[in-house]
C-alpha cells in the first residue's frame, strides 16, 4: 500500500499470514532510506504486519494492523511503536475518520470495533465476520461495510445496520469503495462481487447510495479487484488487478493504464 504527502512517502508491504517478516521503507525528499522500525522489521520479525493506515490530518501518526498481535500506533512517523488498547486479535483493516482522527474503526477477529480516543479504548459494535469498511467521505456517522451476506450501511455510527446489497453464498463481495463529492449528492459505491461458483469477479455499482445496483460486463479472473475513485469525479475509477485499468464512464468501458501487467494488492 502506498501513501504520499509532501516531503515524505511511505511504502509498506503487508505480507501474507504465513510470511515471517514484513518490510517498510520511507522516502524523504526523494532519497530512499529503507530501515527497520518498530516491532515489524528487526529480523526475525516479532509480529506480522498486515496493513498500514496514516492519519490524514497528522501524517506522522500511523496505525499498523498485525496478525494475532493487535493494533500498533506510532506518533513520530514510524520511529517508535506502541500497542493500542486493541490487543490479542488479528486486525485486517483500520479506518480513520477523516473529520475526527481520534475516531477509529478496526475489523478484527472479534468483529468490528470502534474507538473514540485514538485507539486507547475500544468497544465492540458487532461480532460478525467483516470485510472492507468505509466511512462516508461527507457524513462520517454513515458507515458502509462488507459482510458475509452482502453490503450493509449504518447511519448512526455503527449502532444499527441495514442491508444495501443482499448476497447468498456462494455469491460474495470482497471489495468496496465509496465516493461522495458533496453532502448533498448521494453516495456512489463500487464493489467487487463474485456470482456463483466460478472465479470471475464483477464490478457492481450504485449511484444512489445503495438503493439500486448495476453490474458491469467487465470481469476479473481469480483476483479480487480493489477500486480507486477520483474524489471529484466518481465516474473515473481505477482497478488494481493486472493489467491496471482505468474507466472514465463509471465502469462501462475500460482502458489499460499499464500494458506491462502490473498489479496492486490494494490502493
Amino acid at each position: 500500500m502506498a501513501h504520499a504527502r509532501t516531503g515524505l512517502r511511505w511504502v509498506v508491504a503487508a505480507m501474507a499470514c504465513f510470511t515471517a517478516t514484513a518490510s517498510c521503507s520511507r522516502v524523504d525528499d526523494g532519497t530512499a532510506a529503507a530501515r527497520g522500525t518498530g516491532p515489524f522489521l528487526s529480523p526475525p520479525a516479532r509480529v506480522d504486519l498486515r496493513t498500514l493506515s496514516i492519519d490524514p490530518s497528522a501524517p506522522d501518526t500511523l496505525y499498523a494492523a498485525t496478525w494475532a498481535d493487535g493494533l500498533y500506533k506510532s506518533t513520530d512517523g514510524g520511529e517508535n511503536w506502541n500497542l493500542t488498547g486493541l490487543t490479542g486479535v488479528s486486525v485486517w483493516s483500520v479506518v480513520i475518520d477523516p473529520q475526527s482522527s481520534d475516531r477509529l474503526f478496526a475489523g478484527n477477529t472479534s468483529g468490528l470495533s470502534r474507538s473514540f480516543d485514538g485507539g486507547e479504548t475500544w468497544s465492540l459494535l458487532r461480532e460478525d465476520s467483516w470485510g472492507p469498511l468505509v466511512v462516508d467521505p461527507q457524513v462520517s456517522t454513515t458507515l458502509y461495510v462488507v459482510t458475509n451476506s452482502g453490503i450493509e450501511v449504518s447511519t448512526d455510527d455503527g449502532e444499527t445496520w441495514s442491508v444495501l446489497l443482499s448476497l447468498e453464498q456462494p455469491d460474495y463481495a470482497g471489495s468496496l469503495t465509496v465516493a461522495r463529492p458533496d453532502a448533498q449528492s448521494p453516495a456512489v459505491l463500487y464493489a467487487g462481487v463474485s456470482f456463483g461458483v466460478d472465479a470471475f469477479i464483477y464490478l457492481v455499482r450504485s449511484t444512489d447510495g445503495g438503493l439500486n445496483w448495476w453490474t458491469g460486463d467487465q470481469s476479473w479472473y481469480d483476483y479480487m479487484p480493489f477500486f480507486l475513485i477520483d474524489p471529484q469525479d466518481p465516474s473515473t475509477i481505477y482497478s488494481s488487478v493486472a493489467p491496471l485499468m482505468k474507466s472514465t464512464d463509471a465502469g462501462e468501458t475500460w482502458t489499460m493504464v499499464d500494458p506491462d501487467g502490473s498489479r496492486a494488492t490494494t490502493f
